[in-house]
């Protein structure tokens, strides 16, 4: 009788194990599935992000005229009016 309560009292704590073992697998197959999610989102964003860099990148852009019109100016003495001078012409011709 000894051998039989001990063989039931195994075979239980067997059963109790490959419950908790069970309900362990459930929880991380689960945990699984919404880490599998989790980096398909993650992997659809860096995509939108990478495409959104690559739509911002710039090409050269040519020089302004303006900029050539200011290296045009010469001011042949340093007196305020020449200067103003200088400045006037060079407001009238960018508009």
């Amino acid at each position: 009788m000894g051998v039989k309560v001990g063989l039931l009292v195994a075979i239980l704590a067997l059963v109790y194990a490959y419950k908790l073992k069970t309900q362990e697998y459930k929880t991380l197959e689960s945990k699984v599935l919404l880490l599998e999610y989790e980096n398909s989102t993650l992997h659809s964003n860096i995509d939108r992000q990478n495409r959104a860099i690559k739509a911002l990148k710039t090409s050269k852009v040519a020089e302004p005229t303006a900029i050539e019109v200011i290296k045009k100016i010469e001011v042949k003495d340093e007196k305020c009016e020449a200067k103003l001078r200088a400045y006037e012409l060079l407001f009238d011709s960018s508009f």
